[in-house]
């Protein structure tokens, strides 16, 4: 535990602020990137979909959903035996290319987990018969009358009473038009408690007039209420039944998801919490979301295809990503209409022929991939009844254009050669200009290797570059004045992925608000930034005690972390959602004394301005004690003053603001901190609120010349005060 706090400084720290412009602060600069599949945090996180492994075709691949078997997570296999081999792109039935890449494994014909036998039920898969030719499996149950098959949901399904539930599924029996007679059960794991249960009615209404395979009817529950009547009615730990009165039937595109999600499509409640997964993001008020990836977006074979997630979901083929099979049900429509919710914009990622650990395709064979990117576009913006993909939406439910006007392509790139990345951006971007002439492209930028002969740097139009930095905390807490240096010449700066990995309690807020401190001064340059992960199914497996094992986590520092029925944020997300809240339009100048120590090298180059990277910065002066910082920033109106303020030490610090403008401080309308009790102090999903905005007390003492204020240690403030209309 750290020790109690010495007493206040004798002298007070000074921060001069000045009312001329300097920089514009952009629109875009705190948003968010939504790494679709990393943690089961798009299926099994913010995708409302209850049911892992709804379409049978997980066949046992990489880590299945709902299974609590105590194992660590699977590494990818990333043989260096196949380190320099380039894939063939050729694609065979049901989306399989003629090479595996080379982390997929291969598929268990035998494996229909987490799907279990109920009632003395014999299951298998069966790979003869299914309602969509785009997913070949389904599961057979045989047994007799009131047998039955149960799923756990991603570790699973939280019931409140009065929750109310959407079913739908594809079935058949074995005899040509009888019908099949299915109840869809909620039971409690832990006593039986049945929670909710109903009837499932056959012929469901099914607007996207999706035709099955002949013998597979849809059916399905609208609206199916939790009522609690016997008894308990409530359960963190639900699994979802399904009980038949025939000798066996045919089961697939099972799908069940809560009748309150947002749009029918994301996660609402988190029953216990306070606040649910939506309005999280929500809060974050992203000036974009980058979406699907990241290495998600990557794999020749297992690669996200934009055009394979299209349609109605129970007809989607499905893929594997880097560890874990993937029903698309959270495809590019649901993508750009999670953005469209959130009141933002999507930065669709296109695939550029790269994957972990492999040389590029053929450049020519990139052609495929920007056509594909040119696909997405049409599909997101074309006009009604202008083209196909302009249909497809229309049937999906969406006439209107969704309006996509940013695109990242590729995501860190490492092979700047001449057949590397350069000549597949220059390929697949020249497709998309030629077509969106308008569109803004985000190219990969610095994340570790040499850059040498990035297209950024040769002559090719870039609108941004893409940097990533993850580093431990009191590294970053060195580099607010990471980019007060970086060179002009270079292209405008997107940070597109950054974290302070490592430490999870108060004092890891400070690093990285620091950091966003020195976009914000740095507002020339840097336009926009996105921390990452965003996403984690959080489920500690019930099975080992020591070590512990989050079962649903492959990479441990994410800004939303959920299980079935409980939610909690980082300290870091709190910082961006205040700094997302008193962005303001316009950065004034801002004088700290003393002033911030930065205490790094900021730049690291090898050979010239070219081979820049992000730096691997090196303390050489002060302790990461002695740090603070603070920016200022004004409203288009000019009627507010926006006052950000790090304290990144364990020692209180008093700061006295000096105001220069010719209109005078009038009032103070908001002061709030991030701090806790002690700078351990960490949310998990037993106290979600251990580390959480609160009003700054004392309130700032307002004069007629400025104001001061009290920052507690390894603190944010952030303060608004209005100015005086004379």
């Amino acid at each position: 535990m750290i020790a109690p706090s010495p007493p206040l400084p004798s002298l007070p720290s000074k921060l001069s602020i000045g009312s001329e412009i300097i920089h514009d602060l952009s629109p875009l600069l705190h948003s968010l990137f939504f790494e679709t599949e990393i943690n089961f945090g798009g299926e099994g996180g913010v995708y409302a979909e209850l049911l892992p492994n709804r379409d049978l075709e997980t066949l046992g691949r990489g880590r299945v959903a709902g299974v609590e078997d105590g194992t660590t997570w699977p590494q990818p296999y990333l043989g260096s035996d196949h380190a320099e081999e380039p894939f063939s792109t050729q694609e065979l039935g049901q989306h399989r290319s003629a090479t595996l890449d080379p982390h997929e494994p291969a598929p268990m014909i035998t494996d229909y987990r987490p799907w279990s036998a109920l009632f003395g039920a014999r299951l298998w898969v069966d790979n003869a018969t299914a309602p969509f030719p785009a997913n070949p499996h389904s599961l057979r149950v045989a047994g007799g009358p009131g047998v039955g098959v149960a799923n756990p949901g991603y570790w699973g399904i939280a019931v409140q009473p009065g929750s109310a539930f959407n079913l739908s599924l594809y079935a058949r029996t074995g005899a040509a038009g009888v019908a099949v007679r299915l109840r869809a059960v909620l039971r409690s794991v832990s006593g039986g408690t049945v929670l909710a249960e109903a009837e499932v009615r056959p012929a469901l209404s099914d607007p996207s007039s999706l035709a099955a395979r002949p013998g597979w009817a849809r059916s399905g529950i609208g609206g199916a209420r939790a009522s609690g009547a016997r008894g308990g009615g409530a359960s963190a730990n639900a699994r979802f039944e399904l009980l038949i009165d025939a000798a066996s039937f045919w089961l697939d595109a099972v799908s069940l998801i809560p009748a309150d999600a947002v749009g029918g499509l994301f996660r609402r409640a988190a029953p216990l919490s306070t606040r649910d997964a939506f309005e999280r993001l929500q809060a974050t008020r992203p000036g974009f979301v980058r979406a699907p990836g990241g290495n998600y977006l990557e794999g020749i074979a297992d690669r996200n295809r934009a055009a394979a997630t299209l349609g109605p979901p129970a007809a989607r083929a499905g893929h594997y990503n880097s560890a874990y099979w993937v029903t698309d049900g959270l495809g590019l429509f649901e993508l750009l209409t999670l953005c469209e919710l959130l009141h933002s914009t999507c930065q669709m990622s296109i695939y550029t022929g790269y994957s972990m650990g492999r040389r590029y395709v053929p450049v020519a064979q990139s052609e495929t991939f920007a056509q594909d990117a040119v696909d997405m576009l049409d599909f997101a913006n074309a006009a009604p009844a202008s083209s196909p993909w302009a249909a497809v939406r229309e049937r999906m439910g969406h006439a209107a254009p969704f309006g996509l006007s940013r695109v990242e392509v590729g995501n860190e790139e490492r092979d700047m050669s001449g057949e590397g990345y350069p000549a597949h951006y220059e390929l697949i971007t020249r497709r998309l200009w030629a077509a969106y002439p308008s569109l803004h492209i985000v190219a990969s930028g610095r994340w570790g290797p040499p850059i040498e002969g990035s297209p950024c740097l040769t002559g090719q139009r870039c609108d941004l570059w893409d940097d990533h930095y993850y580093r431990p905390p009191d590294v970053m807490a060195a580099m607010g004045g990471e980019y007060d240096r970086y060179n002009r010449s270079l292209p405008k700066v997107y940070v597109g992925e950054f974290a302070a990995n490592g430490a999870t309690g108060a004092s890891s807020l400070g690093p990285a608000a620091i950091f966003m401190i020195g976009f914000e001064r740095n507002a020339d340059v840097v336009v926009a930034s996105s921390f990452a992960p965003l996403c984690n199914n959080s489920r500690l497996s019930r099975v080992t005690v020591q070590p512990l094992v989050w079962i649903g986590t492959q990479w441990a520092y994410n800004l939303v972390n959920l299980n079935s029925s409980r939610l909690f944020v980082l300290p870091s997300y709190h910082v961006q959602t205040l700094f997302s809240s008193a962005l303001g339009a316009h950065t004034l100048p801002a004088t700290l004394t003393p002033p911030y120590a930065q205490g790094v090298k900021a730049f690291s180059r090898r050979r010239g301005l070219s081979s820049s990277k992000p730096p691997q910065p090196r303390l050489t002066t002060a302790p990461p004690a002695s740090r603070w910082i603070a920016t200022a920033s004004m409203d288009a109106r000019a009627r507010l003053v926006n006052l950000k303020l790090v304290n990144y030490a364990p020692n209180a610090r008093p700061v006295d603001v000096a105001w220069s403008g010719e209109r005078a401080f009038a009032r103070v309308l908001n002061a709030t901190v991030l701090t806790a009790a002690s700078a351990d102090a960490q949310n998990n999903l037993s106290m979600p609120d251990a580390v959480a905005p609160a009003a700054l007390d004392p309130p700032p003492a307002l004069g007629p010349t400025g104001l001061s204020i009290a920052m507690p240690p390894w603190s944010l403030v952030v303060v608004t005060v209005a100015l005086d209309d004379q």
